[in-house]
């Protein structure tokens, strides 16, 4: 399935491996409730090398990009298998002021949403 958005704001999460640090990204969609309330879910977002993103993504730098939808397989915290799916973004750029990849932080709350 064939994804293109413009605006999208990307969520990121550090963790710490073997080799440094990495990180992993997801975008948000959220519905509206009756009273007012949010319904929200994220969704992991992978970039091609041919998308010429930089490797650190300022949390909630917006972005507009072009991609699919695919399927991953990863294992939870007991070792079962989970089966979710990804965007896959082939083409994006930010849109976020002069340079989106610096500056603080400011929605680290939101990461113990993340699905990873």
């Amino acid at each position: 399935m064939n994804i293109s958005e413009k605006g999208v704001k990307i969520w990121r999460k550090d963790v710490e491996g073997r080799n440094g640090t990495f990180y992993r990204y997801s975008v948000g969609i959220s519905k509206k409730r009756e009273d007012g309330s949010y319904a929200n879910k994220y969704m992991p977002i992978r970039f091609a090398k041919r998308a010429n993103m930089p490797e650190k993504i300022s949390n909630g730098a917006k972005c507009d990009f072009s991609g699919f939808l695919s399927v991953e397989e990863r294992p939870d915290k007991d070792g079962n298998t989970i089966t979710e799916f990804v965007i896959i973004a082939m083409n994006a750029t930010l849109t976020d002021g002069d340079d989106p990849t610096e500056g603080a932080d400011s929605f680290e709350q939101l990461q113990e949403d993340f699905p990873f």
